[in-house]
């Protein structure tokens, strides 16, 4: 929806003849997110962006710094690499969470959703961002996902219900909301099984290559 608006801002006559097709993910192949032990106190928070200024990993690292201050069970895996890995990993140290914090470069695939499905947590503290396929993924997962109201994130993470929408750049607000679902097991779990239903009715990729294929045959009927 944050698309097509924007694009109708550049020409409005063109409203009537825009569709929304959702860009979804495949829910045959997601897998959905491992129940942890109950008795284990570690939260797995994940971040699966590229290091890029304007997806905020440097603001994620702040974040969870001040975060495992008042809750020490904190792990981040940092998924997707980037030219600001070097210096992301000297400000982990500068920080004091270098072995809290686990770095990767971009994996396939696959192996992205396997990380993202052991997670408890997904931020996603974009400064902007167009959709945000990574929030679907972790949904689509069972996921809750903490992100930025802006762009399109919104249509994806519902906030209070799938997710917790925090404003751009507030690292107070990120921090608290890391806090809120680290300690609440019950709302994670929750919000997660909110997401991956979200993921299922708006998300589905065979839903929404349906939709496209009937696109397709509306166009070729036309006159």
């Amino acid at each position: 929806r944050f698309l097509l608006e924007r694009t109708v801002e550049f020409e409005p006559s063109i409203r009537g003849k825009l569709r929304l097709i959702p860009f979804g993910v495949n829910m045959a192949v997601i897998p959905e997110g491992k129940a942890h032990d109950p008795s284990d106190p570690t939260v797995r928070i994940i971040f699966a962006k590229s290091y890029l200024s304007h997806y905020a990993p440097d603001l994620v690292l702040d974040a969870f710094a001040a975060a495992v201050k008042e809750y020490p069970h904190l792990t981040l895996t940092m998924l997707g690499g980037g030219p600001l890995r070097y210096r992301l990993e000297t400000q982990a140290i500068a920080l004091g969470i270098a072995d809290m914090v686990a770095f990767h470069d971009r994996v396939d695939p696959e192996e992205s959703l396997r990380l993202i499905a052991e997670a408890d947590i997904m931020v996603m503290p974009s400064r902007r961002e167009s959709f945000g396929v990574a929030a679907v993924e972790a949904a689509a997962c069972g996921v809750p996902v903490i992100a930025t109201n802006v762009g399109g994130i919104p249509e994806v993470v519902e906030d209070g219900v799938s997710g917790v929408l925090v404003p751009p750049d507030d690292c107070r607000a990120l921090t608290n909301a890391i806090l809120r679902l680290a300690i609440d097991r019950d709302l994670r779990i929750a919000m997660g099984r909110a997401g991956r239903a979200i993921a299922g009715q708006r998300f589905d990729l065979k839903d929404n290559l349906d939709q496209l294929e009937a696109l397709y045959r509306e166009a070729l009927q036309a006159p």
